[in-house]
């Protein structure tokens, strides 16, 4: 014995029109860029933020979480934090400010930092403190780990200044990621 098949109505415009808003809505922000900048090495520093850089300026919405040692490449240069024993073997041990990265390969005791800088500037590449002028100029939201600046002994007022930072923990940045079309992890 057959069964009869029942089809829907067929949708009207409006039907469709409010399916295709909804649609939209559901994937608004989904053109964004989220980075994981796990490195706190120059190299890996100027690739995030070129990324960075590119993205915005084609006017995706980017945020860039730093957790461990990326979270140490913004300190300010002298900044310290709190200054318990392991604070400031921390401080010791951890270069402040962007000058002192060093490059995760053939850094060949500075050598290899200063060579690829002045190679950068030769070429008018922009430098890394450059690089995160544009970010800033561009509204690139820069997240900080608060656990991973717990963990290395500063706090918010050891960061360098920028317009678009805040300090969160992992479930923010997954919230950030999870609304983003993409995840990068440097």
């Amino acid at each position: 014995m057959a069964t009869a098949v029942t089809c829907p109505p067929p949708a009207t415009q409006d039907d469709l029109a409010a399916r295709v808003d909804a649609l939209e809505q559901r994937m608004a922000g989904r053109n964004a860029l989220t980075l994981m900048v796990f490195s706190g090495e120059l190299d890996r520093l100027i690739a995030a933020f070129n990324l960075a850089v590119a993205a915005a300026a084609c006017g995706m919405p980017v945020h860039m979480f730093f957790t461990f040692w990326g979270a140490t490449a913004l300190r300010r240069r002298g900044a310290h934090g709190r200054r318990g024993l392991i604070e400031r073997l921390f401080g010791l041990l951890l270069p402040g400010g962007r000058s002192g990265l060093p490059l995760s390969r053939f850094d060949l005791f500075g050598l290899g930092r200063v060579l690829v800088r002045r190679r950068m500037q030769r070429r008018a590449m922009p430098s890394l403190d450059q690089l995160l002028a544009q970010c800033a100029a561009l509204g690139v939201g820069i997240h900080v780990c608060e656990t991973s600046m717990d963990l290395m002994g500063f706090g918010r007022e050891a960061l360098l200044d920028y317009p678009h930072l805040e300090t969160c923990g992992a479930a923010r940045f997954l919230a950030l990621a999870n609304r983003a079309g993409t995840t990068l992890f440097i």
